[in-house]
């Protein structure tokens, strides 16, 4: 090491990447500065897996935001009928949550659904989200798979839970929407939870199944439902991702995903289902995050859709930037 510095790729656990050569020195004004820590006053866990976050030098509260995986739509396998839309991923936050600097926390962020599991069997559920601090524990659980033909409504919508929570942490919160029910065709997927409120219900297979639309999502910051039928997807809810289109009798279209204020991993709407009656018929993927998949048609050969990937998000300080509103864009 020369000129006491540091030499190369400086990774904080807060995602900011400096390169080159830090001398001691420079790197003692940052932290004076208070911009060391605060140049980038966030993370966003978006790849579903298991991870330890380490809080940084000087940060002693964080505000948390978790979604769960969106389950995956059905891959209309009954042998008599279409597959039901799979259910959105719940969305679960913490706001000042008093933290150690140098302490892990655990971060585990769910995976959607992604396998049909064959004739006559649901398809594949999403997985949770959890971010454990201590003994508090935050969890946005994983939507539902899509069910076979005829199962109304085709999936439920994650949930959401806290367990040990401290005091002076505020907490909120929203379901997943249900998944349409599948029929002559494939349902389509539910939105992804928001933070008062429940992502949009995906639209039924057939006017007579649940819902004409994908319905809009209810929560700040949710995904709108999947549509099918013919019908459009729900539209998104403050910045939460809109439901994909569904085409007659074939296929449903994705639901939309929430809305976590990332540049870096933005929300993204459900995709329309692909149309198609033959081989590889399939329902539209699921919006990041925890959006559910589209269900498929029935032809024997269809392929699931996956539900949308769950994710969590870190910002800090707690005290000052706080979900849904206080900003929590990035910094």
């Amino acid at each position: 090491m020369q000129n006491g510095g540091v030499i190369g790729n400086i990774v904080t656990t807060n995602a900011f990447v400096a390169t080159g050569v830090w001398s001691f020195r420079e790197i003692e004004l940052k932290k004076r500065e208070d911009s060391w820590i605060s140049t980038f006053p966030q993370i966003v866990y978006s790849t579903s897996g298991s991870y330890t976050y380490v809080v940084p030098e000087g940060v002693t509260s964080i505000s948390v935001v978790a979604v769960g995986g969106g389950g995956a739509g059905d891959d209309g396998n009954s042998g008599d009928g279409g597959g039901g839309g799979g259910g959105g991923g719940g969305l679960a936050y913490a706001n000042n949550v008093a933290v150690t600097p140098f302490s892990s926390i655990s971060v585990v962020v769910g995976a959607g659904g992604s396998n049909g599991n064959g004739k006559n069997a649901r398809a594949e559920s999403g997985s949770n989200s959890t971010v454990t601090i201590g003994s508090f524990v935050i969890s946005a659980g994983g939507g539902q798979g899509g069910a076979s033909f005829s199962t109304s409504p085709g999936s439920t919508g994650g949930s959401f839970s806290f367990s040990n929570t401290p005091v002076g942490v505020t907490t909120g919160g929203g379901a997943g929407g249900n998944g349409g029910a599948g029929y002559n065709g494939g349902g389509g997927g539910g939105g992804a939870g928001g933070y008062d409120g429940a992502g949009g219900n995906g639209s039924g297979s057939i006017s007579s199944q649940l819902y004409n639309t994908g319905l809009n999502g209810v929560g700040t910051g949710s995904g709108g439902g999947g549509g099918a039928a013919a019908t459009s997807g729900g539209t998104g809810n403050s910045g939460g991702g809109n439901g994909g289109a569904g085409q007659l009798d074939t296929t449903g279209g994705g639901g939309g995903g929430a809305n976590i204020y990332s540049n870096t991993a933005p929300t993204s709407n459900g995709a329309a289902g692909n149309g198609s009656t033959g081989t590889g018929s399939q329902g539209g993927a699921g919006g990041f995050p925890g959006g559910g998949g589209g269900g498929s048609y029935d032809n024997g050969f269809g392929v699931a859709s996956a539900g949308g990937s769950g994710a969590v998000r870190i910002i800090y300080p707690g005290n000052l930037r706080q979900f849904p509103s206080t900003r929590v864009t990035d910094e």
